[in-house]
């Protein structure tokens, strides 16, 4: 672990310029798992002993040390599991990286893969022509014992060759030409293009298979049914497949697009409008070029019960790639974990001895990330499902205790406090509570959300129901502390790492249709100490476990008396708190402190 002092606001009221960090790794040992929980931090690797990892900002006011976590092993694929157990009455968290690394001294499997492409008449106006580049490019970068197929869909699906085929002269050649000869035309028969994809990868072999399904509309050909289109997929021969999905502009079912690849243990991906459509595709076959570990699983023994992993369903690795996983865990002691899959078409385990303490508070990011994940899979099934009581209830609850900022957390933290009649100098989002429009605002995004699990398809698609499916992607994937915390007129969404997003990178293309100017939430001053947010009030930092615990007695502190320093030299979760400000309600057994 390497940790760079960064927490400059103690220091300066002031915004920092520019700040960029940059830290180089050498290693002896083969490097595997290259991590920053702090901050969105882009990772290069330069063979299999050395990474470069750097992130810069501007006009910031840095809040977070700089932490890089990464390991060594001589293994093919280094696994490692760090954990945080608060005491030993507490809800245990835990942290899996698993990485092949740069993969040099191991192969990368020769794969299966079809691209599907919409050529209907929504792809006019030089979107074709994009998608059309960026195929040249999948084409000129396939491995040479590849197998791949080519669907186009609009009112109907062609297969260029009606099944995978090798990826040698003659077949590319073919394929180039069918390329050149696409014309956008037509309406948009996605059932039958998922038919044929799957089909023309239904021969299960020891190869993965993969499809990168582009679209920028709706079905409107054949069957239109979102669980009836689903089916097609997951009923056939080829459910093994992986379908990588890139929608084209607002005009697509999110809520189709995403259960689509969720469901296949891939992910799902937007091109905003004036965004590259040839970038974003091409980027994307990069990151799936070289898959290294297939069908992945894992095992933690019997020493120790494991709950709410995420992500849930295990996505393959490839090559640079690393699997991010978060979980809870209650019993303890030393554990074998392993995680197996298929390497180089042979089955293989790879595993390390973990140690799930009854008490270890070293890694205390790692339950607000894993509350994060928790959070973005909880107002999925909102969006996907519709909403419930015990929904909301848990998820008002673990962003507010973990500070987990989005506009549908902010509104439902907003509607839990005035439902309870929380005095107003203690809740979470005064400066939002004093802000008609983007109070209004965050209502209007719920609902939007809501709307998608509760209406039809005319409430999935559109401008918002892309971005609602980008910020809760975004949380689903989070990996850093920064993505803990999403403002209302910029926000985060998901990089294509195909496992579990290590990073995040800021998407300015949005439009957006609200009027309100100023960005409030945003703005909200939070900070998390040992594993509670407390809120910034006027001048004031609340804990907020202030409102949420029962019966709690109340004394005042003046700041800087005896009485004070007596407390912090006693008390760590006193000082730990109080080194917020000089005025700080915190909640330290059954007393609610107030310095003053």
């Amino acid at each position: 672990e390497y940790v760079y002092p960064l927490n400059t606001e103690k220091f300066s009221a002031k915004a920092l310029g520019d700040v960029s960090v940059k830290v180089k790794i050498e290693t002896k040992r083969p490097l595997k798992s290259v991590y920053c929980p702090s901050h969105p931090a882009e990772v290069k690797r330069d063979g299999d002993h050395e990474a470069v990892v750097g992130w810069e900002d501007r006009n910031t006011k840095p809040d977070t040390d700089f932490k890089v976590v990464f390991s060594t092993d001589s293994s093919p694929v280094g696994v490692d599991v760090l954990t945080y157990r608060a005491g030993p009455w507490e809800d245990g968290y835990f942290l899996l990286l698993a990485s092949p690394g740069a993969t040099k001294t191991v192969s990368s499997q020769a794969k299966d893969i079809v691209f599907a492409i919409d050529t209907s008449g929504s792809m006019a106006n030089g979107k074709l022509d994009q998608a059309k580049k960026a195929m040249r490019f999948c084409l000129d970068n396939l491995n040479k014992n590849d197998r791949f197929e080519i669907v186009r869909f609009s009112t109907e699906a062609e297969g260029l060759f009606g099944k995978v085929v090798p990826a040698d002269v003659e077949h590319l050649q073919h394929a180039e030409a069918f390329v050149d000869s696409l014309k956008p035309i037509g309406g948009t028969a996605i059932s039958e293009a998922l038919s044929k994809s799957m089909a023309a990868v239904s021969k299960r072999d020891d190869r993965p298979a993969y499809v990168v399904f582009m679209t920028d509309g709706l079905p409107t050909v054949g069957e239109t049914n979102e669980d009836a289109i689903l089916k097609v997929v997951s009923r056939s021969s080829a459910a093994h497949a992986r379908v990588f999905v890139l929608g084209v502009g607002t005009d697509v079912n999110t809520n189709l697009l995403d259960r689509l690849a969720s469901q296949t243990k891939a992910v799902s991906q937007y091109v905003l409008p004036k965004e590259d459509l040839e970038l974003k595709l091409s980027s994307l076959y990069m990151k799936i070029r070289d898959p290294v570990m297939t069908n992945l699983s894992l095992d933690f023994g019997e020493g120790v019960r494991i709950s709410q992993t995420y992500p849930k369903y295990l996505p393959d690795l490839f090559s640079g790639d690393m699997l991010v996983v978060f979980g809870k865990y209650s019993g303890k002691g030393p554990a074998k974990v392993t995680i197996s899959g298929t390497l180089a078409g042979e089955k293989r385990e790879f595993g390390c001895d973990a140690d799930f303490a009854g008490t270890s508070t070293q890694n205390d990011y790692i339950p607000r990330l894993w509350a994060s994940r928790r959070v973005g899979w909880l107002l999925d099934e909102v969006r996907q499902h519709g909403e419930s009581a015990e929904l909301k209830d848990e998820i008002t609850r673990l962003a507010r205790q973990f500070g987990i900022v989005t506009p549908y957390t902010a509104y439902l933290i907003l509607e839990d406090e005035a439902r309870r009649n929380v005095p107003v100098e203690v809740r979470s989002f005064g400066r939002l509570e004093g802000n008609r429009e983007e109070r209004e605002g965050v209502r209007r995004m719920y609902d939007s959300a809501k709307a998608e699990g509760a209406g039809g398809p005319a409430a999935r698609s559109g401008e918002q129901s892309v971005e609602n499916s980008m910020r809760v992607q975004s949380l689903k994937t989070n990996s850093t502390m920064a993505g803990t915390k999403q403002g209302m007129d910029s926000f985060s969404t998901p990089s294509m790492q195909p496992s579990a997003a290590p990073a995040t990178v800021a998407s300015p293309t949005m439009p957006r249709q609200r009027e309100a100017k100023a960005d409030v939430l945003a703005q909200q001053q939070l900070r998390v100490v040992n594993n509670r947010a407390f809120y910034q009030n006027g001048n004031r930092w609340v804990d907020s476990q202030s409102q949420t615990q029962k019966n709690l007695k109340q004394k005042q502190v003046d700041f800087g008396s005896d009485e004070y320093f007596a407390m912090v030299r006693n008390n760590r979760e006193f000082a730990a708190a109080v080194a917020l400000g000089n005025e700080v309600d915190v909640v330290v057994g059954d007393t609610l402190y107030q310095v003053r």
